[in-house]
Formats: structure tokens, sequence, C-alpha cells
């Protein structure tokens, strides 16, 4: 878990001081953990595969969700709020509003120096319970690399990556593929962390 102060709650009392919150926080073990600001490059590689997502479906049943959409885990009760989210069955929720989807189809997380722990360890151990996730993808903007996990028959996982900016990477499960190109534009002027070039302040 990264190193961001955290509260103690139930989940009920949770659920109240989320929905009155200025900035969103994530509910695991029955701990709160305020959610960390996002860098440049991830937030051009976020609103990139929103767009590239957004695309592919088209005129299909499946939905994307921003990272304003908050995902609860039932089987294990947490709360979480990935980067992007895929609803390909009719979207079902639970709780308070803003309410809290259940069961998504994939989850997209944009990888950064201080979530990258996270969303390898725990985060994926939380979703891989969601019988409904078929697709978990990993994007590191500063590689660049993409890892699409696919959840197979007997419950195992399957990796493919890819690195680079040029050709493609499949989601089977979506039935789509992604072009790297797309996924990673904007991003090619950025410093080795991900930041454009300061400017002086005057």
């Amino acid at each position: 878990m990264s190193e961001i102060p955290h509260l103690t709650m139930t989940e009920e009392e949770y659920l109240a001081f989320e929905a009155t919150a200025p900035e969103k926080h994530q509910y695991v073990n029955g701990e709160v953990y305020a959610m960390a600001g996002s860098g440049f490059a991830h937030s051009i590689v976020t609103m990139n595969m929103a767009r590239a997502f957004v695309n592919a479906f088209a005129g299909g049943p499946c939905r994307t969700l921003s990272s304003d959409t908050r995902i609860r885990v039932s089987p294990t009760g947490a709360y979480v709020y990935p980067d992007l989210s895929i609803a390909c069955e009719p979207a079902k929720t639970v709780g308070p509003k803003p309410a809290s989807l259940v069961n998504p189809s994939a989850v997209i997380e944009v990888l950064s120096p201080t979530t990258t722990g996270d969303d390898r360890s725990w985060k994926f151990a939380h979703y891989r319970r969601i019988l409904s996730l078929k697709t978990y993808v990993l994007v590191d903007p500063l590689e660049p690399l993409v890892e699409v996990y696919t959840r197979n028959p007997d419950d195992s996982w399957t990796m493919f990556e890819a690195i680079g900016r040029e050709g493609t990477i499949k989601l089977p499960a979506l039935g789509i593929a992604l072009n790297l190109a797309e996924v990673f534009a904007g991003t090619e002027d950025l410093g080795p962390d991900g930041e454009p070039v300061q400017a002086e302040i005057s």
C-alpha cells in the first residue's frame, strides 16, 4: 500500500465520509486511503486510452467509464477507483449515491511511480475476485509498455505485453486491439520522469 495518510473506518462510515469528501479515497481492509494526484504522462495516456476505447466500442454494448467511477469488490469489501473501467454487461451498482459498480468487464490502471506497486500487487489480487472481470490492463507511460492480463476459463490469467510505440496489442476478451501509437501519443517530448521541462517561475 502506498504511503499515503489513512484512516480506519467501517464500510458505512467510509461511504458517508466519501459522499462529502472533496477528494477521492479508496477503502481496503477497513482502512481509507487518499488518492494521490496524477502526473503529466499519466493524464495524457489515460485520456488517450479513454478515447481509444470509446472509439473501439462505438455502437456496441461496452461502455467506457472514467476514474470517477468507484468499484466495489464484493468478495473482499474493497472500494477502488481505477483509472478506467469497461462495463460490457448491463451495469450493476450497489450502495448510496454515487453508487459503486460491481460488475466491470475490464479495468485499466495507468502506472505512476507512486502507484505501480499497488496496481501490480494488492489491487490486482482484489480485482481477480470480481467474477465479471475478464481483462486487466496495466499501462506504463514511461517505458512505454502495455500489459494485458486475460482471465482463462479455469480462472487462471494469461499475460501479453507490448513494448514501444509501434504496432498493436490485442484485448481478446473485449474483441478489440489497441494502437500503441495512439495510446502513447503526446508523450514523446516529455522528460524521463514523464513530466514536461519545467519553466522558470517569473
